[in-house]
């Protein structure tokens, strides 16, 4: 009897420091977000997030006239009508002279929400982002029951040349946009490509350049090949961040779940099942990870593969690989990552830091691990002894 107490009171002193260690962390009592200081935040998130060029606030002068560090564009409300949509950035041109959208006459006032411009009609409503790719979606609503006919009028210098997946290329001389009309139909006639939209979307998404050694061309193609599920940018942790997303399949769904320093947990789903490219653009200082070689990508609880390059991860998808790879590249202020997802349903995909030696068994601190583990041992130790006392 004497040796079972003796063995119990083992374990628990080996045990204590366990205990001891949550017992002594800090305890919040919950309080009520501070709204205004919040707003404060996500401004000057905002304002980091356009010096790492992910995405900015966008300005109305309140004559219809938008502009942001990689988007600049007027907006006719009572006919629907963008003129002189013009990507800034390093790309610095006007892809579109008009877009008119054909319109049922829903009275909705544009809005800005952030780094989104949003206006919402009977049978459609568009999302302008003021992002690097200077996205532009116009999608069919749930509800709607009318086909609604867009006609894009090209600048001065952009050509157009459909393609047989859904895609046309914008060429200006130097770098080749996508217009992703999907199911829909589409026509090009001299300067204006005009687009039937019955169901799904119509985005364009402008040519950012090459950069990381064209890392940004290779997911470009994929977007072009109907091989991207999206991309989403992050800046900030907790209430305080903000994020911009941007789905390139019809059905696509990437959400933030959860972010802290050093983690970032996002739930992404689709009812296409086939293999899809996800681009992740990071803040650095909000993930709290400096160096790309320390991020890694577990996908559903199992880590996944890391690959060298980008070509190494478009040969995953190319091959229908039945493991998630990933590989990360960092651009000034910002942590890129390009996950191949293998299959689609609904899945968890975390970003976190690795640690130094790697170790890490399903999110678990290996201090906890190392002292569960001398626990163990020691009851071991304890019963063997004891049965050779008997």
């Amino acid at each position: 009897m004497k040796e079972k107490i003796l063995i119990i009171g083992l374990i628990a002193v080996l045990l204590m420091p366990i205990a001891s260690s949550a017992a002594t962390m800090p305890q919040f009592e919950p309080v009520m977000p501070d709204t205004e200081k919040m707003s404060e935040t996500r401004m000057n998130y905002m304002e980091e997030a356009q010096k790492a060029q992910m995405f900015g606030m966008l300005n109305y002068d309140g004559a219809g006239q938008y502009s942001g560090y990689f988007v600049e564009f007027t907006f006719d409300a009572a006919t629907a009508t963008i003129y002189d949509y013009t990507m800034k950035g390093s790309a610095n041109r006007t892809i579109f002279s008009t877009v008119y959208i054909e319109k049922e006459g829903s009275g909705t006032i544009p809005a800005v929400h952030g780094a989104i411009f949003l206006f919402n009609d009977v049978d459609w409503h568009m999302q302008i982002h003021n992002n690097a790719p200077a996205v532009m979606a116009i999608e069919k609503t749930q509800t709607g029951t009318s086909d609604t006919e867009i006609t894009y009028v090209l600048a001065d210098g952009i050509t157009a040349e459909q393609k047989n997946n859904g895609s046309i290329l914008l060429n200006d001389g130097e770098r080749i946009s996508l217009l992703l009309y999907g199911n829909n139909t589409a026509d090009i006639e001299n300067n204006t490509v005009t687009v039937n939209l019955k169901a799904g979307a119509v985005i364009f998404r402008g040519n950012t350049g090459n950069e990381n050694n064209g890392v940004e061309s290779a997911f470009e193609r994929s977007v072009q090949e109907r091989h991207a599920l999206g991309e989403i940018a992050v800046i900030g942790t907790g209430d305080e961040r903000v994020q911009d997303m941007v789905p390139y399949q019809k059905n696509a769904g990437i959400m933030v779940k959860s972010m802290e320093q050093k983690r970032l947990e996002l739930q992404v789903s689709d009812t296409d099942s086939s293999g899809k490219i996800l681009k992740i653009s990071i803040d650095k200082a909000s993930l709290g990870i400096d160096n790309a070689e320390k991020v890694r990508a577990i996908f559903d609880g199992e880590a996944a593969a890391r690959e060298q390059s980008m070509d190494s991860l478009m040969l995953s998808l190319e091959k229908g690989e039945k493991n998630a790879a990933y590989v990360v590249y960092e651009n000034g202020e910002q942590m890129n990552v390009y996950v191949y997802i293998p299959h689609f349903s609904e899945h968890t995909l975390t970003i976190e830091e690795v640690t130094t030696d790697g170790s890490s068994i399903a999110g678990l601190p290996m201090t906890a691990l190392v002292l569960a583990g001398v626990a163990l041992a020691a009851v071991v130790t304890g019963l063997v002894l004891l049965k050779r006392r008997k």
